[in-house]
C-alpha cells in the first residue's frame, strides 16, 4: 500500500481545473504548457520602479511550473484536461495561479525558473523524465537567471510537488545564489501530500537563509484560496 501511494501524479479534478502537482497519491500528470510555448533565455533584473520592500529590501516571487516550461501539441483539449486550467491569458498552472495571489499583496518583482531544455508536453514522457531526474539527482540547466540576487532579502518561492519535494529545476535554481542572511518563504499546490520533504530539502541547499512557515495549497482548490493566502501571510508577518 506504502509503495502504491509514491505514484507519480498531479492534483487535478478534471472538467478544466488544472495541477501541476507530482505527489504521493494518484495518477494524474503534472500541468502542461500553452502550445507551442517558447522557452526563454532571460534574465531578470532591477527595472528601476520602486518596489515593495521586505525587513531589509526588495522582495522576489521566484516560482517553478511547467505551463511555460514545456510544449504542447496544438490540438491538446484543454477544456477537458485534467492537467490544464485556462486562465484569462490561456493555459495556467495551479502554482501560477498561487504565485498570482501572493503578487496580489506583496507586489515583488516576479520569476520564473524556466529550463534550457523544455519538459515533454506527453504525460508519461513528462512523469518519467521527472523521477528520473530525481534518482539521478539531477540539476536541469536554466534559462532564466536573476542577475540581482543581492538586492533581494525576501524570496517567495512556489513550486508543485513533484515526487514529494521541489522539483529538480528548483534544486538548480537554489543552487545558483547565495541566500546568506535572505529570507526564503515556500509555497506549494499538491495533491494531498502536503509540503512533503520540500521545506527540509530548501534548509539543505539554503542553509543560511532563514526559512518561514511554508504554504501548501491543493491543486484542485487554487483557484479559491486567496483567502488562505492572505491568512497565512498574516500568520508569518508579511502583512498585519
Amino acid at each position: 500500500m506504502f509503495s502504491m501511494l509514491m505514484l507519480f501524479s498531479l492534483a487535478a479534478c478534471g472538467g478544466g481545473n488544472s495541477t501541476e502537482t507530482v505527489s504521493n497519491s494518484g495518477n494524474t500528470p503534472p500541468s502542461t504548457a500553452p502550445a507551442s510555448a517558447p522557452v526563454p533565455t532571460e534574465s531578470i533584473a532591477s527595472s528601476g520602479e520602486q518596489q515593495p520592500e521586505g525587513e531589509n529590501g526588495k522582495t522576489l516571487v521566484a516560482y517553478f511550473s511547467r505551463v511555460g516550461t514545456s510544449s504542447l501539441s496544438e490540438d491538446v483539449d484543454a477544456v477537458t484536461s485534467a492537467s490544464l486550467r485556462i486562465g484569462d491569458e490561456g493555459l495556467i498552472g495551479n502554482t501560477k495561479v498561487v504565485v498570482d495571489m501572493v503578487q496580489d499583496v506583496v507586489d515583488g518583482d516576479e520569476f520564473q525558473i524556466v529550463t534550457v531544455e523544455p519538459y515533454p508536453g506527453d504525460f508519461e514522457e513528462t512523469t518519467d523524465l521527472a523521477l528520473e531526474q530525481q534518482k539521478a539527482d539531477a540539476r536541469p540547466e536554466l534559462a532564466t537567471h536573476v542577475e540581482n540576487m543581492d538586492e533581494y532579502d525576501v524570496i517567495f518561492l512556489g513550486y508543485p510537488n513533484w515526487w514529494g519535494t521541489i522539483p529538480m529545476p528548483v534544486y538548480t535554481f537554489l543552487e545558483e545564489y547565495d541566500f546568506s542572511g535572505k529570507t526564503i518563504i515556500p509555497f506549494i499546490t499538491h495533491d494531498g501530500s502536503s509540503l512533503g520533504r520540500s521545506v527540509n530539502d530548501i534548509r539543505e541547499l539554503a542553509p543560511e537563509a532563514n526559512i518561514l512557515d511554508g504554504l501548501a495549497v491543493q491543486g484542485n482548490r487554487a483557484e479559491d484560496a486567496q483567502d488562505e493566502v492572505n491568512k497565512w501571510l498574516q500568520e508569518i508577518g508579511i502583512v498585519n
